[in-house]
């Protein structure tokens, strides 16, 4: 969701003024509701509260920040432990 939401909202399609002007109000309130549940302030708290009051089945899917994060730690670990390397000569 916050994929789409980031090409919705990426600067080629915003500046679609003529094609934007065509798309019913009631679909710029899904956007805009869209928009402040993915706000990235206080570390998606908005997300974060919308998944509590959601019913299960409901699977969010972080997989891809998850990965990402294991990642840069483990490429940190790494420099980390090259720098040592060099430091110790």
């Amino acid at each position: 969701m916050a994929s789409v939401m980031a090409g919705v909202n990426s600067a080629p399609v915003l500046r679609l003024k003529r094609t934007n002007e065509l798309i019913a109000p009631k679909y710029w309130t899904m956007k805009n509701g869209l928009d402040k549940t993915l706000d990235s302030t206080k570390n998606f708290s908005n997300y974060k509260d919308m998944l509590k009051t959601i019913n299960p089945p409901c699977v969010p899917f972080f997989g891809g920040s998850r990965s990402f994060i294991a990642g840069k730690a483990a490429a940190l670990a790494e420099l980390q432990d090259t720098r040592d390397v060099w430091r110790s000569r």
